[in-house]
């Protein structure tokens, strides 16, 4: 980018392309709300400013000297510590609506939205249903289903005290307290009761990929992102005990995402479906109690000759 003098009567919308090539050649990584430059330089210069991009066009918006600096520094950190955009504004999107995260967080991005924002059409859930999301973080996933199916009840569980305080902002933020409950503690371990849908986005990235994502997701919490037994430990601790927190006709949604091909070669055998996106992304499964039930030898024994597996 140029100097001060530059800018004198630069626009929002000359400087973005600006920003934008200076992202491409510093190679950060896209991915944590974005997936392009140009959307992060029109994110970045945006909330450096005070503005909502999302809001009125803000391409003829003059950028002055000193905002011109303002934006410099924003985009300094984003390329010299490779601190993802959202950790910067403490704004993700997901399903639609806004959260506040920080780095006790991952940032949402699960497919799982997509399935939300088209209604669950495979899991139709009845006025007074309950639904539990494990491993909730931000409570992204559970608020979204709340603010969806005002019908229903949600339960949200996570491990980290940190993780749920960033949630009950959220839910706070989005006035669904009346209808979600945030629970501490390890999977299952705080819940009681059935519900018609279990959703979970929990850890799966075994240790080989995590220490060698890009510099970005070193921000997150190790913890919400590595899992051990080659990523597959949580995943198949919730396919094994899911069933006994299922009602008769309960479902289940989980996501594995890059270990979705581990997770099918450890249960070659059994039947597993797994879901398209139209809007991208993949590695979600999903399954009712009955199934899971039938499974649950099996899926213990993979369990078993995981364990050890890092």
């Amino acid at each position: 980018m140029g100097g001060e003098a530059d800018v004198a009567s630069q626009t929002l919308g000359e400087l973005i392309p600006e920003v934008a090539a200076a992202l491409e050649k510093a190679g950060v990584f896209f991915g944590h709300g974005t997936d392009n430059a140009l959307d992060e330089a029109c994110w970045l210069t945006a909330a450096a400013l005070g503005e909502d991009p999302q809001q009125a066009p803000l391409a003829s918006r003059p950028v002055s000297p000193e905002e011109y600096l303002e934006i410099q520094r924003w985009l300094e950190r984003r390329v010299n510590d490779r601190m993802p955009i959202a950790y910067l504004t403490g704004i993700a999107w997901f399903a639609g609506h806004r959260f506040y995260v920080d780095q006790h967080v991952l940032i949402p991005r699960s497919p799982i939205a997509e399935l939300i924002n088209e209604g669950l059409p495979l899991w139709p859930l009845a006025e007074g249903d309950r639904v539990l999301d494990l491993c909730t973080g931000c409570g992204c996933i559970g608020i979204a289903v709340a603010l969806a199916f005002p019908q229903v009840h949600v339960t949200a569980t996570d491990l980290s005290p940190e993780a749920l305080a960033v949630a009950r902002r959220n839910v706070e933020l989005h006035r669904v307290g009346d209808r979600l409950a945030l629970l501490e503690g390890n999977l299952f371990e705080p819940v009681a009761g059935e519900f018609a849908l279990i959703i979970s986005n929990p850890p799966y990235v075994p240790l080989g990929e995590y220490n060698n994502l890009p510099a970005e997701y070193g921000h997150e919490p190790g913890m919400a992102l590595h899992c051990k037994g080659a990523g597959l430990d949580l995943p198949l601790q919730i396919l094994h005990d899911a069933p006994d927190y299922l009602t008769e006709d309960g479902q289940l949604i989980l996501e594995t995402g890059n270990s979705a091909d581990a997770l099918q070669h450890a249960l070659d055998e059994l039947p597993l479906t797994w879901l398209a996106f139209e809007h991208g992304g993949g590695g979600i499964l999903t399954a009712s109690r009955q199934e899971l039930l039938a499974w649950r030898e099996r899926i213990a024994q993979a369990s078993r000759e995981l364990s050890d597996v890092q």
